[in-house]
């Protein structure tokens, strides 16, 4: 006898039941229901919550745009004078207007007993002043410095006699140091020489040295003095010699007729040759200038440096030297450079008191 309950047995001649069909049974059966069950479902749904945020989105946009906006009342404007007009008149009175002047004072009679006071030592002047320190406080009426140990300070008449105490109404007789400058080097001088190399390393910029020294030039004073020497070299081998023109033979006042007759005479020079500027410091060092613009490539020998500090012991000019160097007129980004030659015209700078400037391409576009 069969254990299985009758329940569970199909009755004869009854038909099996359909298996259950899933969603995945039919999605592996039919490919266009696979197609939209896993792309066209989940396409549907994500269109529908984006179209559903437009929506709500462009609603809220409409509300806050279409709410009243704020009215502006309208407003009141005027003119008023400034502090400036209101200023302008203030101490311009007529002679009705005009403040009273005070009633001249009669002099207190509390002070006469001050003139009972005992003698004071009258104490002269001359006997102030300290030995050897020139002739005095000026020559004129003014209030200054004239001939003496501080003759430079000022302009004017002096301040009384030399050697007394009166004052005047000028700025002593001295008439000061002047300035000058070459590519952007400033200094204060009244007796000045540019020594310039016009060797042929400067070819490449000839013309821009040139302007630059009619300007440095044409800035002098009347009050100052100057001359321009050039050097270069002619010939070559055992038959080179070294040449040096000078604009004048001594130190002479820029004023216009010989600022105007410089202009013409450097306008004609042309570069050639090698640097060889010994001879030039010497010359322009027998000048005596205050002093000394020194113009080169700084190519030339290292004994020079030496020479030129021996040359210029007794005179004691300042030498400022201008490095002019063809590869660094080449260099236009600004930036320090250093070459053999700059760091020979430093040394001589260094040695006599002056300064250095480099020039560079971009200095020549200024």
């Amino acid at each position: 006898m069969s254990s299985e309950p009758e329940a569970s047995r199909p009755a004869p001649g009854a038909v099996p039941p359909a298996p259950v069909d899933t969603l995945v049974d039919r999605a592996a059966r039919n490919p266009f229901y696979r197609y939209l069950m896993y792309f066209g479902l989940p396409l549907s749904v994500s269109l529908l919550v984006h179209v559903g945020l437009l929506a709500f989105l462009a609603l809220k946009t409409f509300t806050v745009l279409s709410r009243p906006m704020i009215e502006v009342g309208e407003y009141n404007a005027g003119l008023t004078e400034s502090l400036a007009d209101r200023m302008k008149d203030a101490f311009q009175w007529s002679d009705a207007a005009a403040p009273d002047t005070p009633e001249e004072s009669q002099p207190d009679q509390s002070f006469d007993s001050l003139t009972n006071l005992p003698d004071v030592p009258d104490t002269n002047l001359r006997e102030l002043r300290p030995p050897d320190a020139g002739s005095g406080l000026g020559t004129g009426d003014g209030l200054g410095i004239g001939d003496g140990a501080l003759t430079l300070l000022g302009t004017g008449g002096g301040a009384g006699e030399p050697g007394t105490g009166g004052f005047g109404s000028g700025l002593g007789s001295g008439a000061g140091l002047g300035q000058a400058g070459l590519w952007g080097l400033k200094i204060r001088a009244n007796k000045i020489v540019y020594v310039v190399d016009f060797s042929g390393s400067i070819m490449v910029a000839a013309d821009a040295l040139k302007r630059e020294l009619r300007r440095s030039v044409g800035e002098l004073q009347p009050t100052q003095s100057f001359d321009v020497i050039i050097f270069y070299t002619t010939g070559g081998g055992v038959d080179e010699h070294n040449r040096t023109e000078s604009f004048k033979p001594q130190l002479e006042p820029a004023i216009e007729p010989t600022r105007r007759e410089f202009f013409d005479w450097i306008k004609k020079k042309a570069p050639r040759g090698e640097t060889q500027p010994l001879e030039a410091i010497q010359r322009a060092l027998a000048l005596h200038p205050d002093a000394i613009f020194f113009h080169s490539d700084g190519y030339f020998d290292d004994a020079i440096v030496g020479e030129i500090e021996r040359a210029n012991r007794k005179q004691r000019a300042k030498i400022h030297c201008i490095v002019f160097d063809d590869i660094l007129l080449q260099d236009t980004s600004g930036l320090p450079r250093d070459t053999e030659g700059s760091r020979r015209l430093q040394k001589i700078a260094d040695a006599n008191g002056g300064k250095l400037q480099i020039v560079t391409g971009k200095d020549l576009k200024r």
